[in-house]
């Protein structure tokens, strides 16, 4: 899903799989929940169903009882404060 918006992923080398964990999750999850339950006509509607997801995801979705874990949204604003 990520190449169809250019973006180049930079995976570990081979036989070390460690440094994928993040990519793998951050590519899975939206191809789990989004991409196998929706068929898209054009890339103009991929786009804007990925945008609504993403917006979603990082706002709504629920989250680890946590106190440590917050939004990523209210994550960015924290990290702009700082």
């Amino acid at each position: 899903m990520l190449e169809a918006f250019g973006v180049e992923r930079s995976l570990s080398a081979e036989g070390r799989p460690h440094g994928n964990a993040v990519d793998e999750s951050a590519d899975g999850i939206p191809r789990a929940e989004l991409a196998r339950r929706e068929a898209f006509g054009t890339t103009r509607e991929l786009r804007a169903k990925l945008s609504d997801y993403v917006h979603r995801y990082d706002n709504f979705r629920i989250r680890s009882a946590s106190p440590a874990v917050d939004r990523p949204a209210n994550a960015l604003v924290t990290l702009a404060l700082e």
